[in-house]
């Protein structure tokens, strides 16, 4: 089976841009939103829940389900949190893949 070759330019941006800039838990909007845009982007339906809310934060759950031929679904989940140190600090990327 061949893999798809990696675009290492697409790949170091959206690093990046996951990795600067705070979405410290239940202010993870901004992480959500480009989470959300690239599973859409790939075929995934993307759905949100109301546990942000509940938790007095402006970002709920995501899940994407990814459909298929097959009698089943890919699904994905992920918590898109970052520490508070993203809004000050720079990531240094020492080599690429």
């Amino acid at each position: 089976m061949m893999l798809p070759t990696i675009d290492k330019e697409r790949l170091t941006a959206d690093f990046l841009c996951l990795t600067t800039g705070s979405a410290e838990s239940l202010d993870e909007r901004r992480v959500a939103d480009f989470l959300t845009d690239q599973l859409q982007s790939i075929g995934f339906s993307v759905s949100e829940d109301d546990a942000g809310h509940k938790l007095g934060g402006n970002t709920g759950n995501l899940y994407g389900i990814l459909s298929g031929r097959v009698p089943f679904c890919r699904r994905i989940g992920a918590g898109g949190g970052t520490c508070r140190c993203a809004d000050t600090g720079q990531p240094i990327i020492r080599s690429a893949l």
